[in-house]
């Protein structure tokens, strides 16, 4: 009722919303899509289902490649929220979250380091890891404030590779998908073979 309504006292308009992947079904985006839906910010957090089981998020990976391919099929402009550093996340789960990320390049995202927040599940499972560091006062949690698995710069290192992933895919109108390709096959055998090596001291856990 309310989406006729809008549709019918207000055409032409456009507006925004935040939602759960679980929610975004693909009968109820044309609805809303028509009643002038144009963006949608999920908070899709991580590609590794075992990370959203961490997260206690209670949404499944084909739910969120679901949501995705409606809002896709629909013309709804995405924004990701990721989040990198959540314990227990390893190195592995990473890459599952930028294989993710890849598969639906969604057209707006941000990467932040995670943020343990006084009061939450996660905040009680690192209190006795806290570093006396203040956040970040730039959007983008570039900052960690626990001693996590991996050090700092490592994460700041993950959120470059998705700039430099989404930077690829923004040019694919004016590099061809081979070249793409290419480029980002060079950039994940540079981060294998150079970077997490270097980065890590050669470890890949055990994550904390």
């Amino acid at each position: 009722r309310l989406l006729d309504g809008l549709m019918s006292e207000l055409p032409g308009l456009r507006f925004e919303c935040l939602a759960r992947v679980d929610l975004l079904k693909p009968d109820l985006l044309g609805r809303l899509r028509r009643a002038g839906l144009s963006r949608v910010y999920v908070g899709v957090e991580s590609g590794s289902q075992r990370m959203l089981d961490l997260m206690n998020r209670g949404t499944r990976l084909a739910q969120i490649e679901q949501a995705a391919t409606a809002l896709r099929k629909e013309g709804i402009r995405q924004y990701w929220f990721l989040m990198l550093g959540y314990p227990g996340e390893t190195l592995e789960d990473i890459e599952a979250t930028l294989r993710l990320f890849r598969r639906f390049s969604p057209e707006e995202y941000s990467v932040s380091i995670a943020v343990p927040v006084p009061g939450t599940a996660f905040h009680e499972k690192v209190k006795d890891r806290l570093l006396n560091r203040r956040p970040a006062s730039r959007e983008g949690g570039a900052t960690l404030l626990y001693e996590a698995a991996y050090p700092e710069y490592l994460y700041r290192w993950e959120q470059a590779r998705f700039r430099l992933d989404a930077a690829l895919r923004r040019n694919r109108t004016r590099l061809s998908h081979r070249v793409v390709d290419r480029l980002e096959r060079a950039a994940d055998r540079f981060h294998e073979e150079v970077a997490t090596p270097l980065l890590t001291g050669q470890r890949r856990g055990p994550p904390r």
